[in-house]
């Protein structure tokens, strides 16, 4: 099934508010990408994505009051489940951050709520498992994302103290590192193809735990030492490059009608051993509701933290 939406409603270029979206931001990359549209147009060649594959059983959260929700989000998903989403945008007021908060599409459950925290030389933001109070120091806090100056790279963590800071030396636990996410200008640079995106997360260990990154500094990262080739423990996840639809003139993924609204944001990631099976999609519904569908290994959290990075990173 693909998207009813209109062509003309599917535009190569960005919507006047994703113009306006950060201006005036330092640090901003001078990069011009691409919206990426839903596909109107079936495509013989084109397979289905797995993400939406008859395989999958669609979880529906009707057993979630039964869990505890912070090992819930925290840990992968359910093999064999499909876990869609969505995410509301609040842009808040002249002195409030923008909130994103997710909710199981299916059951009117809320999961946890993002922020960007004030004070901070660099993207920073709280993720909590609740929506009023979104700080480290709140209730429910589960850990933060936090990106580099250029909005260029991103890191994940839990809730752990930061093994430079204080907290630690108390002997609180070390954070951990659930992942991380570079974005990249398309196709070598060029400045008219949709941006990339590679994501790092940690393997899952056969009881099915996340493996345990600790790095004390930056230069430990996941993302510094899957550079380096050092990729032992970590599973890649690339997105998918889109197709030109000379119909609609626009780059086009097929996201099985879930998305609505093209944007330079809209984005699918696969692992790069298998990029049939879309792990994760996110994309615009409409102006401040996005859908975010995943699958194992990726866990809730993880999934969230990595479309927070989209909504904040620089590349335009």
């Amino acid at each position: 099934e693909t998207t009813e939406t209109k062509a003309e409603e599917t535009t190569e270029t960005k919507t006047e508010e994703e113009k306006k979206e950060g201006e005036g931001e330092e640090g901003r990359v001078k990069a011009k990408s691409v919206a990426i549209s839903c596909n109107t147009h079936s495509e013989e060649h084109e397979p289905e994505n797995k993400v939406e594959s008859n395989a999958l059983e669609l979880f529906t959260g009707e057993h979630l009051k039964d869990l505890d929700l912070k090992t819930f989000l925290m840990n992968p998903a359910p093999k064999g489940k499909l876990i869609q989403c969505h995410i509301i945008r609040d842009k808040g007021g002249l002195f409030s951050n923008t909130k994103y908060t997710l909710h199981l599409s299916h059951h009117p459950v809320f999961l946890m709520a993002g922020k960007k925290q004030s004070g901070n030389a660099t993207s920073n933001f709280a993720v909590c498992m609740n929506d009023k109070d979104i700080s480290k120091k709140g209730p429910g806090y589960i850990g933060k994302v936090r990106g580099n100056f250029s909005g260029t790279e991103y890191h994940i963590y839990d809730d752990g103290a930061n093994p430079k800071k204080k907290g630690a030396k108390e002997g609180k636990k070390i954070r951990e590192e659930l992942g991380g996410v570079k974005f990249e200008m398309g196709a070598a640079g060029s400045t008219v193809a949709p941006r990339k995106m590679t994501a790092v997360i940690p393997e899952v260990k056969p009881d099915g735990g996340i493996l345990h990154f600790q790095p004390k500094t930056e230069k430990e990262s996941m993302l510094v030492s899957h550079a380096a080739g050092h990729k032992e423990g970590i599973i890649t996840c690339v997105s998918k490059n889109p197709s030109w639809n000379e119909k609609a003139k626009a780059f086009v993924l097929n996201f099985n009608g879930r998305v609505k609204k093209a944007s330079v944001k809209n984005f699918q990631l696969a692992p790069e051993t298998d990029m049939d099976k879309v792990v994760l999609q996110f994309g615009r519904v409409d102006d401040n509701n996005f859908i975010m569908d995943f699958q194992y290994p990726l866990s809730p959290f993880q999934a969230f933290a990595l479309c927070l990075s989209s909504f904040d990173s620089k590349f335009e």
